[in-house]
Protein backbone atom coordinates (compact mmCIF):
# COMPACT_ATOMS: atom_id res chain seq x y z
CA UNK A 1 0.00 0.00 0.00
CA UNK A 2 2.86 2.40 0.93
CA UNK A 3 4.63 1.69 -2.27
CA UNK A 4 1.32 2.00 -4.06
CA UNK A 5 0.91 5.22 -2.96
CA UNK A 6 4.63 7.05 -3.03
CA UNK A 7 4.13 5.27 -6.96
CA UNK A 8 1.16 7.61 -6.81
CA UNK A 9 2.59 11.11 -5.26
CA UNK A 10 5.99 10.46 -7.89
CA UNK A 11 3.23 10.28 -10.91
CA UNK A 12 1.28 13.64 -9.47
CA UNK A 13 4.63 15.20 -9.18
CA UNK A 14 5.74 14.90 -12.79
CA UNK A 15 2.06 15.51 -14.00
CA UNK A 16 2.67 19.00 -12.10
CA UNK A 17 6.21 19.77 -13.09
CA UNK A 18 4.68 18.76 -16.92
CA UNK A 19 1.80 21.47 -16.29
CA UNK A 20 4.62 23.94 -14.91
CA UNK A 21 6.85 23.59 -18.28
CA UNK A 22 3.60 23.50 -20.32
CA UNK A 23 2.25 26.67 -19.05
CA UNK A 24 5.81 28.12 -19.58
CA UNK A 25 6.21 27.28 -23.11
CA UNK A 26 3.12 28.06 -23.68
CA UNK A 27 3.41 31.60 -22.38
CA UNK A 28 6.70 32.21 -24.47
CA UNK A 29 5.09 31.00 -27.50
CA UNK A 30 2.03 32.73 -27.48
CA UNK A 31 4.63 36.05 -26.20
CA UNK A 32 6.90 35.21 -29.98
CA UNK A 33 4.18 34.22 -31.90
CA UNK A 34 1.54 37.44 -31.55
CA UNK A 35 2.10 40.67 -32.00
CA UNK A 36 3.65 43.18 -29.50
CA UNK A 37 2.37 47.09 -29.36
CA UNK A 38 4.62 49.71 -29.99
CA UNK A 39 4.92 52.19 -27.38
CA UNK A 40 4.96 55.66 -28.63
CA UNK A 41 7.58 56.47 -26.37
CA UNK A 42 9.89 53.95 -27.14
CA UNK A 43 10.51 56.25 -30.42
CA UNK A 44 11.94 58.81 -27.83
CA UNK A 45 13.72 56.01 -25.97
CA UNK A 46 15.81 54.36 -28.85
CA UNK A 47 18.00 57.38 -29.89
CA UNK A 48 18.93 58.13 -26.30
CA UNK A 49 19.83 54.74 -25.35
CA UNK A 50 22.49 54.62 -28.59
CA UNK A 51 23.87 58.13 -28.60
CA UNK A 52 26.57 56.51 -26.36
CA UNK A 53 26.65 53.49 -27.88
CA UNK A 54 25.91 50.48 -26.11
CA UNK A 55 29.49 48.76 -24.99
CA UNK A 56 31.61 49.53 -21.99
CA UNK A 57 31.08 50.06 -18.58
CA UNK A 58 31.34 54.27 -18.53
CA UNK A 59 28.68 54.63 -21.33
CA UNK A 60 26.41 52.18 -19.23
CA UNK A 61 26.36 53.82 -15.97
CA UNK A 62 25.99 57.31 -18.07
CA UNK A 63 23.00 56.14 -19.22
CA UNK A 64 21.26 54.65 -16.54
CA UNK A 65 22.49 57.97 -14.39
CA UNK A 66 21.50 60.22 -16.82
CA UNK A 67 17.87 60.95 -16.53
CA UNK A 68 17.53 62.44 -19.92
CA UNK A 69 17.70 59.50 -21.48
CA UNK A 70 13.91 58.22 -20.63
CA UNK A 71 12.46 60.50 -17.79
CA UNK A 72 12.97 63.76 -19.48
CA UNK A 73 15.67 65.26 -17.28
CA UNK A 74 12.74 64.74 -14.34
CA UNK A 75 14.42 63.45 -10.66
CA UNK A 76 12.83 59.53 -10.89
CA UNK A 77 16.10 57.12 -10.35
CA UNK A 78 14.83 53.98 -11.37
CA UNK A 79 18.32 52.82 -11.94
CA UNK A 80 17.57 49.09 -12.01
CA UNK A 81 14.37 49.64 -14.42
CA UNK A 82 17.10 51.78 -16.75
CA UNK A 83 19.07 48.99 -16.37
CA UNK A 84 16.76 46.52 -17.75
CA UNK A 85 15.76 48.18 -20.41
CA UNK A 86 19.33 49.17 -21.58
CA UNK A 87 20.16 45.00 -21.59
CA UNK A 88 17.03 44.84 -23.53
CA UNK A 89 17.68 47.10 -26.00
CA UNK A 90 21.27 46.06 -26.05
CA UNK A 91 20.39 42.52 -26.90
CA UNK A 92 17.70 43.19 -29.09
CA UNK A 93 19.97 44.93 -31.21
CA UNK A 94 22.21 41.97 -31.14
CA UNK A 95 20.06 39.42 -32.06
CA UNK A 96 18.72 41.45 -34.60
CA UNK A 97 22.06 41.84 -36.13
CA UNK A 98 22.56 37.81 -36.81
CA UNK A 99 18.50 36.97 -36.71
CA UNK A 100 15.56 37.67 -38.49
CA UNK A 101 13.80 38.49 -34.48
CA UNK A 102 12.13 41.40 -35.24
CA UNK A 103 9.91 43.52 -32.78
CA UNK A 104 10.88 41.15 -29.45
CA UNK A 105 12.89 42.55 -26.51
CA UNK A 106 14.38 39.08 -25.01
CA UNK A 107 14.43 40.19 -21.48
CA UNK A 108 11.15 38.92 -21.23
CA UNK A 109 12.77 35.52 -20.95
CA UNK A 110 14.55 35.92 -17.47
CA UNK A 111 11.63 37.84 -16.44
CA UNK A 112 9.74 34.70 -16.85
CA UNK A 113 11.64 32.52 -15.04
CA UNK A 114 12.04 35.19 -12.09
CA UNK A 115 8.18 35.00 -12.22
CA UNK A 116 7.95 31.39 -11.99
CA UNK A 117 10.27 30.63 -9.29
CA UNK A 118 9.19 33.82 -7.56
CA UNK A 119 5.28 32.16 -7.86
CA UNK A 120 6.38 29.37 -6.88
CA UNK A 121 8.41 30.43 -3.81
CA UNK A 122 5.36 32.43 -2.41
CA UNK A 123 2.97 28.96 -2.78
CA UNK A 124 5.39 27.25 -0.66
CA UNK A 125 5.76 30.27 1.90
CA UNK A 126 1.91 30.15 1.99
CA UNK A 127 1.15 26.20 2.24
CA UNK A 128 4.60 24.65 3.47
CA UNK A 129 2.52 21.48 2.84
CA UNK A 130 2.59 21.23 -0.67
CA UNK A 131 5.41 20.14 -2.71
CA UNK A 132 8.14 22.18 -4.92
CA UNK A 133 6.68 20.37 -8.03
CA UNK A 134 3.24 21.08 -7.70
CA UNK A 135 3.96 25.24 -6.30
CA UNK A 136 6.28 24.71 -10.07
CA UNK A 137 3.20 23.88 -11.71
CA UNK A 138 0.76 26.27 -10.24
CA UNK A 139 3.59 28.94 -10.37
CA UNK A 140 3.59 28.68 -14.18
CA UNK A 141 0.05 29.03 -14.60
CA UNK A 142 -0.12 31.88 -12.70
CA UNK A 143 1.85 33.63 -15.93
CA UNK A 144 -1.84 33.62 -17.48
CA UNK A 145 -2.92 36.21 -14.99
CA UNK A 146 -5.01 38.46 -17.09
CA UNK A 147 -2.73 42.01 -15.64
CA UNK A 148 0.53 39.90 -16.66
CA UNK A 149 -0.32 39.27 -19.96
CA UNK A 150 -1.21 42.23 -20.75
CA UNK A 151 2.12 43.89 -19.72
CA UNK A 152 3.85 40.95 -21.71
CA UNK A 153 2.88 42.09 -24.93
CA UNK A 154 4.50 45.97 -24.37
CA UNK A 155 7.59 46.71 -26.43
CA UNK A 156 10.35 47.43 -24.32
CA UNK A 157 8.59 47.54 -20.52
CA UNK A 158 10.17 44.88 -19.07
CA UNK A 159 10.70 46.50 -15.94
CA UNK A 160 7.43 46.31 -15.33
CA UNK A 161 7.31 42.46 -15.21
CA UNK A 162 10.17 42.05 -13.36
CA UNK A 163 8.31 44.20 -10.55
CA UNK A 164 5.06 40.78 -10.74
CA UNK A 165 8.40 38.38 -10.20
CA UNK A 166 10.18 40.32 -7.16
CA UNK A 167 6.75 40.90 -5.51
CA UNK A 168 6.07 37.42 -5.08
CA UNK A 169 9.21 36.71 -3.53
CA UNK A 170 9.40 39.48 -1.06
CA UNK A 171 5.86 38.73 -0.01
CA UNK A 172 6.37 35.23 0.11
CA UNK A 173 9.54 35.87 2.35
CA UNK A 174 6.73 37.91 4.73
CA UNK A 175 5.13 34.36 4.81
CA UNK A 176 8.69 32.40 5.43
CA UNK A 177 9.84 34.72 8.11
CA UNK A 178 6.67 36.10 10.09
CA UNK A 179 7.12 34.90 13.22
CA UNK A 180 11.41 34.26 12.93
CA UNK A 181 13.19 35.62 15.84
CA UNK A 182 16.93 37.22 16.17
CA UNK A 183 20.13 37.44 18.14
CA UNK A 184 22.06 40.12 17.57
CA UNK A 185 24.71 38.31 15.45
CA UNK A 186 22.17 37.77 12.65
CA UNK A 187 21.47 41.87 12.45
CA UNK A 188 24.69 42.72 9.92
CA UNK A 189 23.05 40.13 7.68
CA UNK A 190 19.79 41.33 8.09
CA UNK A 191 20.62 44.76 7.55
CA UNK A 192 22.31 43.84 4.33
CA UNK A 193 19.46 42.20 2.99
CA UNK A 194 17.59 44.76 3.85
CA UNK A 195 19.97 47.22 1.68
CA UNK A 196 20.07 44.91 -0.94
CA UNK A 197 15.96 45.16 -0.94
CA UNK A 198 16.63 48.78 -0.80
CA UNK A 199 17.97 48.53 -4.71
CA UNK A 200 15.40 46.73 -5.85
CA UNK A 201 13.09 49.75 -5.16
CA UNK A 202 14.91 51.19 -8.14
CA UNK A 203 13.23 49.27 -10.21
CA UNK A 204 9.71 51.05 -10.09
CA UNK A 205 7.88 52.51 -6.86
CA UNK A 206 5.93 49.70 -6.84
CA UNK A 207 8.13 47.34 -5.37
CA UNK A 208 8.92 50.50 -2.59
CA UNK A 209 5.09 50.36 -1.53
CA UNK A 210 5.16 46.53 -1.02
CA UNK A 211 8.25 46.85 1.21
CA UNK A 212 6.39 49.82 3.16
CA UNK A 213 2.90 47.63 3.70
CA UNK A 214 4.91 44.47 4.30
CA UNK A 215 6.55 46.65 6.84
CA UNK A 216 3.95 48.13 8.10
CA UNK A 217 1.98 44.50 8.87
CA UNK A 218 5.08 43.29 10.94
CA UNK A 219 5.70 46.30 12.81
CA UNK A 220 1.51 46.22 13.83
CA UNK A 221 2.06 42.29 15.12
CA UNK A 222 5.42 43.62 16.53
CA UNK A 223 3.89 46.36 18.56
CA UNK A 224 0.86 44.08 19.80
CA UNK A 225 3.61 41.41 21.09
CA UNK A 226 6.02 44.57 22.52
CA UNK A 227 8.89 43.33 20.37
CA UNK A 228 10.88 44.78 17.32
CA UNK A 229 12.52 40.96 17.15
CA UNK A 230 12.28 39.59 13.74
CA UNK A 231 14.64 39.72 11.16
CA UNK A 232 12.51 40.49 7.97
CA UNK A 233 11.14 43.35 9.45
CA UNK A 234 14.44 44.71 10.26
CA UNK A 235 15.34 43.93 6.51
CA UNK A 236 11.87 45.57 5.85
CA UNK A 237 12.27 48.75 7.67
CA UNK A 238 16.27 49.35 6.73
CA UNK A 239 15.31 49.09 3.57
CA UNK A 240 13.20 51.65 3.48
CA UNK A 241 15.70 53.88 5.19
CA UNK A 242 18.10 52.50 2.77
CA UNK A 243 15.90 53.41 -0.28
CA UNK A 244 15.55 57.23 1.09
CA UNK A 245 18.84 57.77 1.78
CA UNK A 246 19.64 56.78 -1.86
CA UNK A 247 16.46 59.04 -2.89
CA UNK A 248 17.79 62.16 -1.14
CA UNK A 249 22.05 61.95 -1.07
CA UNK A 250 24.03 59.77 -3.58
CA UNK A 251 21.47 58.42 -5.89
CA UNK A 252 20.59 62.51 -6.62
CA UNK A 253 24.25 63.24 -6.74
CA UNK A 254 25.09 60.47 -9.22
CA UNK A 255 22.43 61.55 -11.06
CA UNK A 256 23.15 65.60 -10.87
CA UNK A 257 26.64 64.25 -12.62
CA UNK A 258 25.08 62.20 -15.05
CA UNK A 259 22.29 64.30 -16.27
CA UNK A 260 22.92 67.93 -17.78
CA UNK A 261 20.06 69.94 -16.38
CA UNK A 262 18.51 67.71 -13.63
CA UNK A 263 15.25 68.59 -12.78
CA UNK A 264 14.95 68.18 -8.93
CA UNK A 265 11.12 67.36 -9.05
CA UNK A 266 9.45 63.87 -9.90
CA UNK A 267 7.92 63.95 -13.33
CA UNK A 268 4.56 62.74 -11.59
CA UNK A 269 2.44 65.76 -9.96
CA UNK A 270 2.52 64.84 -6.99
CA UNK A 271 0.09 67.62 -5.93
CA UNK A 272 -2.59 64.84 -6.37
CA UNK A 273 -1.87 63.14 -3.21
CA UNK A 274 -2.69 66.05 -0.74
CA UNK A 275 -6.63 65.63 -2.61
CA UNK A 276 -5.92 61.39 -1.33
CA UNK A 277 -9.62 61.40 -0.13
CA UNK A 278 -11.51 62.67 -3.16
CA UNK A 279 -9.85 59.61 -4.92
CA UNK A 280 -11.04 57.06 -2.77
CA UNK A 281 -14.28 55.98 -4.56
CA UNK A 282 -12.59 55.54 -7.89
CA UNK A 283 -10.14 53.83 -6.46
CA UNK A 284 -12.44 51.46 -5.04
CA UNK A 285 -14.07 51.04 -8.14
CA UNK A 286 -10.80 50.20 -10.53
CA UNK A 287 -9.84 47.72 -7.31
CA UNK A 288 -13.14 45.96 -7.86
CA UNK A 289 -12.57 46.24 -11.89
CA UNK A 290 -9.20 44.80 -11.65
CA UNK A 291 -10.07 41.77 -9.39
CA UNK A 292 -13.46 41.14 -11.36
CA UNK A 293 -10.66 40.39 -14.40
CA UNK A 294 -8.91 37.56 -12.24
CA UNK A 295 -12.67 35.96 -11.95
CA UNK A 296 -13.01 35.52 -15.52
CA UNK A 297 -14.63 39.05 -15.93
CA UNK A 298 -17.74 38.29 -13.75
CA UNK A 299 -18.17 39.68 -10.87
CA UNK A 300 -21.07 37.38 -9.67
CA UNK A 301 -17.84 35.12 -9.27
CA UNK A 302 -15.94 37.62 -7.70
CA UNK A 303 -18.84 37.87 -4.96
CA UNK A 304 -18.78 34.29 -4.78
CA UNK A 305 -15.14 34.04 -3.96
CA UNK A 306 -15.53 37.08 -1.51
CA UNK A 307 -18.23 35.39 0.59
CA UNK A 308 -15.87 31.97 0.20
CA UNK A 309 -12.99 34.36 1.80
CA UNK A 310 -15.04 35.71 4.72
CA UNK A 311 -16.24 31.95 5.13
CA UNK A 312 -12.63 30.89 5.62
CA UNK A 313 -11.87 33.69 7.59
CA UNK A 314 -14.74 32.51 10.08
CA UNK A 315 -13.77 28.88 9.79
CA UNK A 316 -9.66 29.87 10.67
CA UNK A 317 -10.81 31.81 14.25
CA UNK A 318 -7.21 33.08 14.51
CA UNK A 319 -6.90 36.18 15.02
CA UNK A 320 -3.13 36.10 13.60
CA UNK A 321 -4.35 34.75 10.08
CA UNK A 322 -7.79 37.02 10.23
CA UNK A 323 -5.70 40.77 10.84
CA UNK A 324 -3.07 39.24 8.02
CA UNK A 325 -5.38 38.21 5.92
CA UNK A 326 -7.75 41.55 5.85
CA UNK A 327 -4.55 43.87 5.79
CA UNK A 328 -3.23 42.33 2.72
CA UNK A 329 -6.63 42.81 1.37
CA UNK A 330 -6.20 46.54 2.51
CA UNK A 331 -2.76 46.65 0.99
CA UNK A 332 -4.33 45.93 -2.54
CA UNK A 333 -7.31 48.58 -2.33
CA UNK A 334 -4.54 51.53 -0.65
CA UNK A 335 -2.14 50.37 -3.81
CA UNK A 336 -5.34 50.63 -6.86
CA UNK A 337 -6.35 54.08 -4.71
CA UNK A 338 -2.67 55.06 -4.72
CA UNK A 339 -2.37 54.68 -8.54
CA UNK A 340 -5.71 56.41 -9.46
CA UNK A 341 -4.10 59.82 -7.02
CA UNK A 342 -1.14 59.19 -8.57
CA UNK A 343 -2.21 59.09 -12.17
CA UNK A 344 -6.21 60.24 -12.33
CA UNK A 345 -6.67 59.67 -15.72
CA UNK A 346 -6.43 55.98 -14.97
CA UNK A 347 -10.12 55.96 -13.30
CA UNK A 348 -11.33 57.29 -16.46
CA UNK A 349 -9.57 54.70 -18.62
CA UNK A 350 -11.53 51.06 -17.37
CA UNK A 351 -9.77 49.27 -19.73
CA UNK A 352 -6.45 50.17 -17.67
CA UNK A 353 -8.09 47.74 -14.73
CA UNK A 354 -6.73 44.82 -16.85
CA UNK A 355 -3.18 46.59 -17.25
CA UNK A 356 0.36 45.71 -16.02
CA UNK A 357 -0.14 48.29 -13.38
CA UNK A 358 -2.61 46.56 -11.34
CA UNK A 359 -0.55 43.46 -11.05
CA UNK A 360 0.56 43.61 -7.49
CA UNK A 361 -2.93 44.63 -6.60
CA UNK A 362 -4.43 41.54 -7.66
CA UNK A 363 -1.14 39.53 -6.33
CA UNK A 364 -2.22 41.20 -2.90
CA UNK A 365 -5.60 40.19 -3.17
CA UNK A 366 -5.16 36.88 -4.13
CA UNK A 367 -2.72 36.55 -0.87
CA UNK A 368 -5.34 37.66 1.06
CA UNK A 369 -7.55 35.16 -0.28
CA UNK A 370 -5.31 31.95 -0.27
CA UNK A 371 -3.59 32.80 3.04
CA UNK A 372 -6.74 31.90 5.35
CA UNK A 373 -7.33 29.01 2.47
CA UNK A 374 -4.23 27.55 3.96
CA UNK A 375 -4.42 27.79 7.40
CA UNK A 376 -8.01 26.11 7.03
CA UNK A 377 -6.40 23.48 4.68
CA UNK A 378 -3.27 23.19 7.14
CA UNK A 379 -5.52 22.64 10.26
CA UNK A 380 -7.85 19.26 8.49
CA UNK A 381 -10.14 21.23 7.28
CA UNK A 382 -11.57 22.39 3.84
CA UNK A 383 -9.28 19.83 2.31
CA UNK A 384 -11.79 19.58 -1.01
CA UNK A 385 -11.95 23.62 -1.22
CA UNK A 386 -8.16 23.59 -1.25
CA UNK A 387 -8.39 21.07 -4.23
CA UNK A 388 -10.80 22.74 -6.09
CA UNK A 389 -8.74 26.24 -5.63
CA UNK A 390 -5.26 24.27 -7.18
CA UNK A 391 -7.45 23.67 -10.30
CA UNK A 392 -9.00 27.15 -10.73
CA UNK A 393 -5.85 28.41 -12.24
CA UNK A 394 -6.00 25.69 -14.71
CA UNK A 395 -9.49 26.85 -15.82
CA UNK A 396 -7.75 30.53 -15.98
CA UNK A 397 -5.35 29.07 -18.36
CA UNK A 398 -7.81 27.86 -21.06
CA UNK A 399 -9.72 30.51 -20.52
CA UNK A 400 -7.04 33.47 -20.97
CA UNK A 401 -5.99 31.40 -23.87
CA UNK A 402 -8.96 30.82 -25.96
CA UNK A 403 -9.51 34.46 -25.34
CA UNK A 404 -6.06 35.99 -25.68
CA UNK A 405 -6.88 38.34 -28.05
CA UNK A 406 -9.08 40.36 -25.29
CA UNK A 407 -5.88 40.40 -22.93
CA UNK A 408 -3.51 40.79 -25.90
CA UNK A 409 -3.86 44.81 -26.71
CA UNK A 410 -5.14 45.70 -23.05
CA UNK A 411 -3.22 48.64 -23.09
CA UNK A 412 -3.15 49.20 -27.29
CA UNK A 413 -6.41 51.32 -26.18
CA UNK A 414 -4.80 53.74 -23.26
CA UNK A 415 -4.71 57.52 -24.83
CA UNK A 416 -1.12 58.18 -26.86
CA UNK A 417 -0.14 54.25 -27.96
CA UNK A 418 -0.62 54.94 -30.80
CA UNK A 419 -0.59 58.31 -31.41
CA UNK A 420 1.73 59.31 -34.53
CA UNK A 421 3.09 55.69 -34.40
CA UNK A 422 4.12 55.32 -37.64
CA UNK A 423 5.63 59.08 -37.97
CA UNK A 424 7.24 58.46 -34.83
CA UNK A 425 9.18 55.25 -35.90
CA UNK A 426 9.71 56.64 -39.23
CA UNK A 427 11.41 59.67 -37.37
CA UNK A 428 13.28 57.08 -34.73
CA UNK A 429 14.90 55.55 -37.70
CA UNK A 430 16.41 58.86 -39.02
CA UNK A 431 18.02 59.75 -36.36
CA UNK A 432 21.93 60.06 -36.41
CA UNK A 433 22.20 57.82 -33.07
CA UNK A 434 19.63 54.94 -34.55
CA UNK A 435 21.32 54.94 -37.96
CA UNK A 436 25.09 54.79 -36.10
CA UNK A 437 23.74 50.89 -34.94
CA UNK A 438 22.53 49.80 -37.78
CA UNK A 439 18.59 49.73 -37.17
CA UNK A 440 16.17 49.68 -39.78
CA UNK A 441 12.26 48.87 -40.04
CA UNK A 442 12.70 45.10 -39.93
CA UNK A 443 13.57 45.36 -36.00
CA UNK A 444 10.53 46.36 -35.76
CA UNK A 445 8.58 43.58 -37.57
CA UNK A 446 5.88 41.69 -35.37
CA UNK A 447 4.77 44.82 -33.37
CA UNK A 448 1.72 46.93 -33.93
CA UNK A 449 2.25 50.58 -34.26
CA UNK A 450 -0.62 52.48 -35.85
CA UNK A 451 -4.24 52.82 -35.10
CA UNK A 452 -4.69 50.75 -38.75
CA UNK A 453 -3.13 48.02 -38.00
CA UNK A 454 -3.98 47.22 -35.02
CA UNK A 455 -8.05 47.85 -36.17
CA UNK A 456 -6.62 45.16 -39.09
CA UNK A 457 -5.53 42.64 -37.02
CA UNK A 458 -8.65 42.92 -35.07
CA UNK A 459 -10.61 41.88 -38.71
CA UNK A 460 -8.09 39.59 -39.76
CA UNK A 461 -6.67 38.24 -36.48
CA UNK A 462 -3.40 37.99 -38.37
CA UNK A 463 -0.22 40.18 -38.67
CA UNK A 464 3.03 39.67 -41.10
CA UNK A 465 5.63 38.76 -38.60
Amino acid sequence: MTRQYNITQKFRQYIWLIVGCGAISLYLYDWFMYPGIFHTEVAIDLPNFFKRGMNGANNLLATIFDLNTIEGGYYRPRILAFLIQYYDIKWWDMLNKHLPWGGHWPMVVPATILFVFGAQYWIKCIDKTISLQKAFGLGGLLLFLPHYIAGSFLFLRTAKLFVVGISFILIGLFFHNEEDEICKSDLPSALARGFGISLLCTIDEQILGVVVMLASILGIRLIKKRSVNNGYFISLASATIFYFVFYFTWGRWLCQYYTPGLRPEHPHDLSHLLRFGSYIVPGMQMFVRALSRVTFNSTMVLGAFAILWVAMLVIARDTRVIFTSVFLMMAGLLFSIALVTAHPIIASLTEQSSGFYYNVTVIWAISAFVYPLSAVFCSGKGKYIWVAMCIIPVINCVYIQTNLSRYEFTHATQGGVFLEGTELINECLEKDEVKMMGVNKHYFDGLVYSEEEYLLYLQSNSINK
